[in-house]
């Protein structure tokens, strides 16, 4: 089946890791041992999707996690959500990702956005906003990364298989072996080679490269 979008992780991917590191530490208070438990409750809730109960949306996702972390919704939004809005409006783009969007966007290629921390108004930030023809946070699904059900989410909003998607993460466990469970292509970003992704890459003038070797096949892209 010929490649019919393509849909991109935000952090670690489209800008440096250590950006994120950077912008997460005014979360760490007042509480560090509610910062603590929320990372407790994302690794938890990754190995057993269903600990506290299903959850069919994005306010059903918000109730356990609180509940599940022994705080309230409204405190979680106060010491995470809502200092990220402000700390993300910092962040800048990797070298040639709006580029990248363009020329992706020339070969009538649709190109979707999942990410598992809330996308707000990165994609403005990074420059990408007006090339992005759909964007969803996981937790909007009820569910994280590497869950069947956000990669399945962007399938079903973008009216395209996933077998004619290429998903581009930063990270093998949530983004390779979650694109790869639904049947998407996978591309990661980072050094080194690993097993089960369909090519890595360093950085997007590479990406361009890898993508054209695998994709066109001969073809002009």
């Amino acid at each position: 089946m010929k490649l019919e979008a393509v849909c991109f992780d935000i952090d670690g991917t489209l800008y440096p890791k250590w950006q994120t590191s950077l912008y997460l530490l005014p979360s760490l208070f007042p509480s560090p041992f509610l910062a603590i438990k929320y990372q407790m409750f994302r690794r938890g809730i990754r190995r057993n999707p269903d600990e506290g109960g299903e959850a069919q949306s994005h306010a059903e996702f918000l109730e356990k996690q609180a509940t599940l972390m022994g705080s309230s919704v409204e405190r979680v939004e106060r010491q995470f959500y809502k200092k990220w809005r402000s700390s993300f409006k910092k962040i800048k783009a990797y070298p040639q990702v709006r580029e990248t969007f363009e020329w992706l966007k020339g070969l009538s290629l649709k190109v979707a956005i999942l990410s598992d921390f809330p996308i707000e108004e990165k994609l403005t930030t990074l420059g990408v906003a007006d090339l992005v023809d759909f964007a969803i946070c996981s937790e909007q699904s009820g569910y994280l990364k590497p869950h069947p059900k956000p990669f399945l989410e962007v399938s079903q909003a973008l009216g395209v298989d996933p077998s004619a998607i290429l998903y581009v993460g930063d990270s093998y466990s949530k983004d390779i072996e979650g694109a790869n469970g639904v049947g998407m292509y996978s591309a990661l970003i980072g050094s080194g080679k690993k097993r089960g992704a369909t090519f890595t890459f360093s950085d997007y003038n590479e990406f361009k490269k890898k993508f054209e070797n695998y994709f066109c096949k001969g073809e002009r892209c």
